[in-house]
């Protein structure tokens, strides 16, 4: 089993018969997948969202209208749902 991934197209994977001694060549197609904006809101006490940053411990900036995701360096920030 081979699989191929690329960053914003569908994973391939299929099954490649390799004979020794032989060239084998894989043609897979690349499926563009665009990106895709999602909204997620919390209803009332049922769903809560925060955002922690390592620059500022003790605060979870759960009043942004807004979550990052993502790698970041400095400072370190994470979303939670």
């Amino acid at each position: 089993m081979i699989e191929i991934r690329k960053f914003h197209y569908k994973n391939w994977d299929d099954v490649v018969i390799i004979i020794a001694g032989q060239t084998t060549y894989l043609n897979p197609p690349l499926v563009w997948i665009p990106e895709e904006s999602v909204v997620v809101q919390p209803v009332g006490q049922e769903g809560k969202d925060a955002e922690t940053m390592s620059i500022f411990p003790e605060k979870n900036f759960g009043e942004t209208s807004y979550l990052s995701i993502g790698i970041f360096t400095v400072p370190i920030a994470r979303s939670f749902l």
